[in-house]
């Protein structure tokens, strides 16, 4: 059986025996090439299809683990961005009392 190396594009490897059944087979023997053919073609396709969903299913998980850090530093400044806020509101509340008590 004659396995080819996987090729990135999804052509099928060019066969040096037609795979369009002819009107009659010279014989058994060449049935059966021509089966086998059909099979490692196949198969070929096959593993092209479930290696490029594969690809596909890393990509996107890779995305996902990116957008989640990112979400993850946002979470992170607003957090702080919001400290800060709150701090600088509360040291203007203070300087309001302290200079409302000195009149």
């Amino acid at each position: 059986m004659l396995v080819e190396p996987l090729r990135l594009n999804s052509t099928p490897p060019v066969d040096s025996v037609s795979l369009e059944p002819s009107a009659k087979p010279a014989s058994e023997l060449e049935r059966a090439i021509r089966a086998e053919q059909g099979i490692d073609a196949l198969k070929y396709r096959q593993h092209n299809v479930i290696f490029h969903r594969d690809n596909i299913i890393e990509n996107l998980k890779k995305r996902v683990l990116e957008q989640k850090a990112a979400l993850a530093e946002a979470q992170d400044r607003i957090m702080v961005l919001e400290t800060e806020k709150s701090t600088k509101k509360g040291n203007k509340d203070e300087e309001v009392l302290c200079s409302n008590n000195a009149s």
